[in-house]
């Protein structure tokens, strides 16, 4: 595995993040500098030790331990090997590239500083360079170093938060009388390039605790993705003075103080749902405030956060379906029907002033046929192969009209539009009509290539998670642990797999799907008729069963397990990815990278990859399989989940071979 350090525990568990099969790498506390560089380096190394230490794990060194010393020291972990259940909605610890944190006063932070700097004083040009030179293999984009910074005071003080605090977006022209007509400047813009906002891409780091921390004790620490218990608060969210604690929050809102202080239940619901609203700590305030005793007006304000709350973390605005009941009749109705087909339609104007979807084409335009994440750096996949795309759902005169448009802009003579404009409208007419043809042939609706790919991950990923929460589960039961297996069978539900179509909420349902679909999701469970077939054609099969069984329609069987690891690799017993604590989003990221796949357009964000690459599970190799009988055996053994013969691949083959049974996927 890279090396990587991990700050912050997982809630509840009692073990280091990363604790099975890889080790864990530390930060080196070897650092010269200041007194509280040093300060914070030694508290880097004091929560290493502890990590360390409470991970319980062996390290095989080299030297000095036997192949009967190792088995004792494994002993132990094995007694216990399906680990402590993660929590539920618990958001995972934080993972920085291992090593000793620069100081921000080192020459090579400041030089990348400097060079991020200039690129964004220099606008389209300093992207155009930065793109270049990332792309032939000399350094990174924004200078980033490979390693974490310590945070600096400045981040608290500096001009550059109060800038971009404000949140301020284009200003618009601010007119010089005295230069005439045209003499105008775009303030906000060139504030904006010589206060570049903070690099996304370089991990600050100050685990100092703070007074925040043990004076309100309800705000998240290191089992959420902010730490709002170590450094400055403040800083760790935008105009943090006024969110968090403290004088601003108190100016600007009442205090509803009660048992637990002046910062009553209220508040604390207030200030999590704003700055922490996935964290355990704001569903456990929120739950609880529902039996407290209060006033009026205290309810009125819950009532007022929860609305809030609610715009706030959606994502998606969606249109409702049609419904045919409420459209007028005759010459009103003939412009309404017009009305609708102009407002969803697929066009510039439309997303810009317009942006009136249903759940269904939001999905299609987002993450099927459009990008989902466009890219300048990557013109060709982010917005001439869309173009192409969504031509094959257009009828042949369209897509050639849209194409032709689109052509004639890659011309400045009249000559060179025209030959643009013909272009795009052969190629139009050309991918629609074959797109038609082969809807006709196969009755198969087109989908591009890499959207096939993604589905085909969100697949493997499943049933590998439904696998190993099942494993876990008959482990943690025969290990006398009844309350971990019923939360591991739990989880194995909240895959698509394992989902319990017809018995469990619409809510329990979409927690198994992915997470760039669940709202989508929701919507499209409640599409018209007329529409289900076209979201079924773009579902993968594991979703398209648990659409089918809400709609009443015949459910498709599920992939048999044997058949489908005879075609995808299914990890061994040793495997890191079975413990509890591996986070199966990593696998995830991982495979899909070794599939030549964007991952950013599986609505995953720079940071998620950044941390998947520098934790560096193990991974299977997607589309290599197993021997079926072979597949059988270390299925068998894995689902089993004991620890005496059960636990052996070559025993369990053995039983199995004796026993000729056969292991059903339905």
């Amino acid at each position: 595995m890279t090396q990587a350090a991990i700050l912050g525990f997982n809630a509840g568990t009692g073990t280091a993040s990363q604790g099975f099969a890889g080790g864990i790498s530390t930060l080196n506390p070897g650092f010269g500098g200041s007194v509280s560089s040093l300060m914070v380096n030694n508290q880097i190394a004091s929560g290493n030790a502890n990590y360390i230490g409470a991970a319980q794990f062996p390290i095989n060194r080299a030297a000095g331990i036997t192949t009967g010393t190792i088995g004792a020291l494994n002993q132990p972990l094995m007694a216990m090997s399906y680990g402590p259940p993660k929590q539920r909605g618990v958001m995972q610890p934080t993972i920085v590239a291992a090593g000793s944190p620069y100081n921000p006063a080192n020459p090579m932070i400041q030089f990348g500083e400097l060079g991020y700097r200039s690129q964004e004083m220099a606008g389209i040009y300093g992207f155009g360079f930065a793109s270049a030179r990332e792309n032939l293999g000399f350094g990174k984009g924004d200078f980033e170093p490979d390693k974490t910074v310590l945070q600096s005071a400045a981040k608290a003080y500096g001009t550059s938060r109060a800038f971009w605090d404000l949140n301020l977006g284009g200003l618009g022209d601010v007119p010089i009388p005295a230069q005439g007509p045209l003499g105008n400047i775009e303030f906000s813009e060139i504030v904006r390039r010589f206060i570049p906002k903070e690099r996304t891409g370089v991990d600050y780091i100050n685990p100092i605790a703070n007074l925040m921390g043990s004076q309100y004790p309800f705000l998240p620490g290191s089992e959420y993705y902010i730490n709002f218990r170590t450094g400055d608060p403040y800083t760790k969210v935008q105009e943090g003075e006024i969110r968090l604690p403290g004088r601003g929050y108190e100016r600007f809102n009442n205090l509803y103080g009660d048992s637990s202080g002046r910062y009553g239940i209220v508040n604390q619901l207030d200030i999590l749902a704003d700055v922490a609203p996935y964290s355990q700590q704001f569903k456990s305030v929120n739950r609880m405030i529902d039996k407290m005793p209060l006033s009026p007006e205290e309810k009125i304000r819950v009532m007022e956060i929860r609305s809030q709350l609610e715009d706030t973390t959606k994502k998606y605005n969606f249109v409702p379906y049609e419904d045919q009941r409420t459209r007028a009749g005759g010459a009103l109705g003939g412009l309404q029907r017009a009305g609708e087909y102009i407002a969803h339609r697929d066009t510039l104007f439309n997303t810009k002033f317009l942006n009136k979807r249903t759940a269904t084409e939001d999905w299609e335009r987002r993450n099927v046929y459009g990008a989902t994440f466009p890219e300048w750096q990557r013109p060709f996949e982010s917005f001439i192969e869309p173009m192409l795309n969504k031509a094959t759902q257009r009828d042949p005169i369209s897509a050639a009209a849209g194409l032709a448009l689109v052509g004639s802009f890659f011309g400045r003579t009249p000559r060179a539009k025209l030959l643009g404009s013909s272009f795009g409208a052969v190629t139009g007419a050309g991918v629609s009509g074959m797109s038609q043809i082969k809807e006709a042939v196969t009755g198969e609706r087109f989908i591009p290539i890499q959207r096939k790919k993604e589905l085909a991950l969100e697949e493997y990923a499943d049933i590998l998670t439904y696998v190993k929460n099942s494993r876990l589960a008959a482990m943690a039961q025969e290990s006398g642990d009844a309350g971990a297996a019923n939360q591991f069978r739990q989880a194995a539900k909240r895959t698509m797999y394992g989902a319990d179509l017809y018995g469990a909420s619409v809510d329990t349902l979409s927690l198994a799907i992915p997470k760039r679909k669940r709202e989508h999701f929701v919507e499209m469970l409640n599409a018209p008729e007329k529409e289900r077939n076209r979201i079924l054609s773009t579902a993968g099969r594991l979703e398209r069963r648990i659409y089918q069984a809400a709609w009443g329609m015949e459910v498709e069987k599920r992939p048999d397990l044997v058949e489908y690891f005879s075609r995808h690799q299914l990890p061994d017993l040793s495997w890191e990815g079975w413990h509890p604590n591996t986070n199966m989003d990593h696998v995830k990221i991982k495979i899909g990278q070794q599939m030549g796949l964007e991952m950013s357009q599986m609505g995953y964000y720079p940071q998620q990859i950044k941390q998947a690459n520098l934790a560096n599970p193990s991974y299977p190799v997607f589309g290599s399989g197993e021997d079926r009988q072979d597949a059988l055996y270390k299925l068998r053994a894995l689902m089993a989940g004991a620890r005496n013969k059960w636990n052996s691949y070559s025993s369990y083959k053995y039983f199995w071979t004796k026993s000729n049974k056969h292991l059903s996927g339905s």
